[in-house]
């Protein structure tokens, strides 16, 4: 039986570990910056806290943590893939849910003046066209990114015809969906129902987008198959263990730099 849903297992793991740490660093990232402008913040599990800025400054603050998932995403993806298993899978969704952070409040901008992109854009007076820009960008990134992903996992399949759809559909559609209701268990917490709480669980939701792309590319794509080596991730099991415990103690308190 978990031969037959290890793929599943594992990627769901993987899926829930890479958010966690990517929401983390994101999170760290504002607060390293602010920091840097002389206010000392306190970090949380989805946010970041810190005193009053100058308009440019505080939407430098805003601006660095999505930056910040776009470079450390990109790296993830650019970095050589090696091996067949956990880590793999691992790495391939560090770097797409960090990428497609970015990309999200690149779309949500516009209209969620409470998102990174958005809080910049309106301490920055931004003129239409950059809401404009920052929609499109977003857009046409989260379907290449889609892309991306499907030929990541196709690899990972094994070229068996209709099984190998059915593969493809347990590395993407049901770990978004097995992902986000682990992520959302593992994230309830007191400000659960808060606007920074809803906020992060719409982040949640969101950050699976390219999975849900994933059938439509298949049919678009010719890569070679490898397979996957899968097993128990107890590693994995491990480390999103050790992230969601620091998310509902430490971080739940926040952290003061």
């Amino acid at each position: 039986m978990l031969q037959r849903y290890d793929r599943l297992v594992n990627s769901t793991v993987a899926f829930v570990g890479a958010l966690f740490l990517s929401i983390t660093l994101h999170e760290f990232a504002h607060g390293l910056a602010a920091l840097a402008f002389g206010v000392k913040p306190t970090v949380y599990a989805g946010f970041e806290t810190h005193a009053s800025l100058s308009p440019g400054r505080e939407a430098v603050v805003a601006l660095v943590g999505p930056l910040f998932s776009l470079v450390s995403g990109l790296i993830a993806l650019l970095a050589p893939r090696r091996g067949r298993g956990f880590w793999r899978l691992f790495t391939i969704w560090f770097g797409v849910l960090s990428v497609q952070s970015f990309f999200g409040y690149l779309m949500t901008g516009p209209f969620v003046a409470y998102g990174d992109i958005g809080h910049a854009f309106r301490l920055l007076n931004a003129p239409g066209v950059a809401y404009l820009a920052s929609f499109v960008v977003g857009l046409l990134g989260t379907f290449a990114l889609g892309r991306f992903l499907t030929e990541q996992l196709l690899e990972l399949t094994e070229e068996k015809g209709d099984e190998r759809a059915a593969q493809l559909r347990q590395f993407a559609f049901f770990t978004w969906i097995a992902g986000l209701a682990l992520a959302l268990l593992l994230s309830i917490s007191s400000d659960l129902f808060s606007r920074n709480g809803i906020f992060e669980a719409a982040g949640i939701f969101a950050a699976g987008i390219p999975a849900l792309m994933a059938r439509v590319f298949m049919r678009r794509l010719s890569v070679r198959g490898v397979g996957f080596a899968g097993g128990v991730p107890w590693a994995g099991i491990v480390l999103l263990a050790v992230l969601a415990v620091l998310r509902l103690t430490v971080l739940t308190s926040g952290v003061r730099l």
